[in-house]
């Protein structure tokens, strides 16, 4: 008994051992929701998307254990993943207009939602009460993107919820999603400088990037897979991209996630080396 309780302990102390764990317990998760809630249907990729996204917010919390400190966590980043969770729940809960329409539908992607909501809420009002000062000026600071996002929420927003405000916020989730990838390259940048390697005690920061990279490519695969008219279904435009079901909003959203998916694709990367 001694013996395993050794080899226990010093398998859970390995840092290397850790990362293992959390990326199996991730892809274990993908598998499982796909074949046994999903099957396998086309339609999971918003459902994956959001997955991904909550693993990048377990990715900042598993930085915040390793470090102690918010070396490395970008404090805008974790409240617009705070925001865009908000904004794309106060639809998905109560409402079937942005939902996928195979089972995860029903509960799964709003379980995740809320879990990954927690996730970030618990963060960030921990790194707040060990630094208020500081977490208050980075708030302050991505105030202006949040107004940007609420502004072009409202000018591109969908009506397939049929309800303008809900639709609204729904979009601006997704554009603060965006949002807060490139606030958590930019806070690794400042760190990183002209080297772009990463020091190792930001490592789960830096892999963050990586499950938000992959959510902003299956959100954007999503979205041109399935985009929405103003009146809620889609609408293929034989005149303008022949072949494609796209609309003039859906592609403004595309190409944010594309610009988006540029910015990162660097830092992911990178961010994979220290892995």
């Amino acid at each position: 008994m001694a013996l395993m309780a050794s080899m226990f302990a010093k398998f859970t102390n390995s840092p290397k051992k850790h990362e293992v764990i959390v990326y199996t317990l991730f892809l274990a998760s993908c598998l499982a929701m796909m074949h046994f809630i999903g099957d396998y249907e086309e339609s999971l990729l918003p459902t994956l998307s959001g997955m991904a996204q909550c693993f990048a917010v377990v990715l900042l919390s598993f930085q915040w254990l390793q470090a102690g400190t918010s070396r490395g966590i970008s404090m805008e980043s974790l409240f617009l993943h705070i925001l865009a969770l908000c904004g794309r729940l106060s639809s998905t809960t109560w409402l079937q207009g942005y939902l996928p329409i195979d089972a995860t539908g029903d509960w799964f992607i709003q379980a995740v939602d809320v879990f990954a909501l927690v996730v970030a809420s618990c963060l960030w009002l921990r790194i707040f009460a060990a630094e208020p000062f500081k977490t208050l000026k980075d708030v302050l600071r991505a105030f202006p993107v949040i107004i940007v996002c609420c502004i072009l929420g409202y000018m591109f927003h969908g009506t397939a919820d049929l309800r303008p405000i809900y639709d609204t916020l729904w979009l601006t989730g997704l554009f603060c999603h965006s949002a807060a990838a490139l606030f958590q390259s930019r806070k690794l940048t400042l760190l990183t400088g002209p080297t772009q390697s990463f020091p190792a005690s930001c490592k789960f920061a830096a892999q963050s990037i990586n499950a938000m990279f992959m959510g902003q490519v299956m959100s954007a695969a999503s979205l041109w897979q399935n985009p929405w008219d103003d009146a809620g279904v889609a609408v293929t435009y034989d005149n303008w991209l022949e072949g494609t079901k796209v609309t003039p909003w859906a592609l403004s959203i595309f190409a944010t996630h594309c610009l988006v998916m540029y910015a990162l694709s660097d830092f992911a990367d990178t961010a994979t080396d220290l892995f």
